[in-house]
């Protein structure tokens, strides 16, 4: 939503995943967007796993 509205950098992002680290694809996706954006990653239970 954030491109589509217009804004040219995300402050940050999110990813939730059951793994211990995101995909590679979802954090290369997140730099296309956001080169500094902070990248939360949390568990499917929402407790925050660790920030990259």
């Amino acid at each position: 939503m954030a491109v589509s509205s217009g804004a040219g950098d995300l402050e940050a992002a999110a990813v939730v995943t059951a793994a211990d680290a995101p995909a590679p694809s979802d954090l290369t996706t997140v730099r296309d967007l956001g080169a500094k954006a902070p990248v939360l990653v949390a568990g499917p239970d929402g407790s925050l796993k660790t920030t990259l």
